[in-house]
């Protein structure tokens, strides 16, 4: 399997531009490192990240998203990435600790994806 080191803001961007407001839905990363938006689940365990859900009619996603929420979500995606390339289980994640920026958990997943796949 090919993995991605890490996604873009741009690539997050895409993905709640194409989003369904009509519907509840959450970002996740699967366990490849791509970022996708899925209608929510709960008990949804079978991707590497999860975040909580964006509630229908709100538009957190679609055309109309403002994308307020697109920096806190990267980094809060990015800090479940990381966990996941260190310790190889799914993570839920709903709050952004803050201990790394976006550029060193970046470098942190390319370091990871190198060295478990050379």
């Amino acid at each position: 399997m090919k993995i991605k080191p890490y996604f873009t803001r741009e690539e997050l961007i895409a993905v709640i531009r194409n989003g369904d407001d009509s519907i509840n839905n959450s970002l996740i990363v699967e366990t490849d490192g791509s970022v996708k938006l899925v209608p929510f689940d709960r008990n949804r365990t079978d991707c590497a990240v999860r975040l909580e859900a964006s509630v229908a009619g709100n538009d957190y996603v679609g055309a109309k998203s403002d994308l307020s929420d697109v920096t806190s979500s990267h980094q809060l995606l990015l800090e479940g990435w990381v966990d996941f390339l260190k310790y190889g289980k799914y993570t839920f994640k709903d709050y952004c600790e803050y201990k790394k920026t976006i550029d060193e958990l970046q470098t942190e997943a390319e370091v990871l994806v190198e060295k478990m796949f050379g």
